[in-house]
């Protein structure tokens, strides 16, 4: 995702916009908190649920996550979901650090729920994810609504 910074200033999603761009790094939806995943089967993790956007379908998301595992003798393997079925590429590492994963996944509509699900391959140690987010650019025009809300349905 060239250039990417792990620190990026937060969008409050409470201005007026008319258009979304995901081609951005600013911060539109997010659900940030450190999960452990010790399942050998999939399981969810995280999840957003898309509560409003503009337009109402077939949007383009960039989807940006993190995972790491606790020893490097296991991998943990992540993807992402939209309201329960596979949309994106299942990613797998064996890093003990974070490792960034970012996906542009076509089809999203309102009511819709961004899913990170994930296993790892032996439950004697840990895997992590973390900064589970929808990242874009809000180019904004007054008087109109803003073009995506969500909320967290998983912390």
């Amino acid at each position: 995702m060239g250039g990417f910074s792990s620190i990026i200033p937060t969008i409050t999603i409470d201005t007026d916009a008319n258009q979304y761009s995901y081609d951005g790094s600013d911060i539109l939806l997010s659900n940030d908190s450190e999960k452990i995943v010790s399942s050998t089967t999939e399981v969810k993790v995280k999840e957003i649920k898309i509560t409003k956007l503009r337009p109402t379908s077939n949007v383009t998301l960039r989807i940006y996550f993190e995972h790491c595992v606790t020893d490097s003798s296991i991998m943990i393997f992540s993807r992402i979901k939209r309201n329960g079925v596979s949309v994106g590429v299942l990613y797998g590492t064996g890093l003990v650090y974070w490792t960034p994963v970012s996906q542009d996944l076509t089809g999203w509509n309102e009511n819709d729920t961004i899913e990170l699900w994930c296993y790892i391959t032996d439950p004697t140690y840990r895997g992590k994810v973390r900064n589970f987010r929808v990242l874009g650019k809000f180019v904004p025009f007054y008087g109109v609504p803003y073009p995506i809300k969500g909320e967290n349905t998983m912390v």
